[in-house]
């Protein structure tokens, strides 16, 4: 067996393949992947009038704020800061079944000035995002897409890729 090959384990029904996120794919029909399907179908038929650069603008992708005080005590939140304190980290594409998406991606910090608690956003496990480099992604559908069509016609990844432009 090839890498190429180990990207699929037949008896689990789950592929994998190197990324930055760090947590498993949903399986095809967990109900967290099939409510962020359909939230990216509406997503996608909002939008598909604000396309730049070919891609429907997204969400932004924050941390949500901890329930847990952050490290050095200061707190994620303020009277001041009632939705703490969110930096612009990067733009991430999204590919969908739909279109590409582009997010704006942010990280969290504690309302401690001098030296904050930092938290990144989760590499899209909350939303069965994988990201696969710093700023492309796609949602756990696109594998099952391309697991289905593989196991049933053998296509290539390639191919595969060619039917979706089209």
């Amino acid at each position: 067996m090839n890498s190429c090959d180990s990207n699929f384990d037949v008896t689990s029904g789950l592929w994998s393949f190197p990324c930055i996120s760090s947590h498993k794919p949903r399986k095809q029909q967990d109900p967290n992947l099939v409510q962020n399907i359909h939230h990216r179908y509406i997503l996608g038929a909002l939008n598909l009038n604000n396309v730049e650069n070919g891609c429907i603008k997204g969400p932004h992708l924050i941390p949500d704020i901890p329930t847990s005080v952050c490290p050095c005590g200061a707190g994620w939140t303020s009277n001041q800061q009632l939705n703490g304190v969110n930096t612009f980290s990067r733009v991430l594409t999204i590919y969908t079944k739909i279109a590409p998406v582009q997010c704006q991606v942010y990280s969290r910090s504690c309302v401690n000035e001098e030296s904050p608690c930092k938290k990144d956003w989760d590499e899209g496990d909350k939303e069965c995002l994988h990201v696969v480099t710093r700023d492309t992604a796609a949602g756990d559908e696109i594998g099952w897409a391309f697991v289905n069509r593989v196991l049933s016609t053998k296509i290539t990844f390639s191919a595969f890729c060619d039917l979706k432009t089209e």
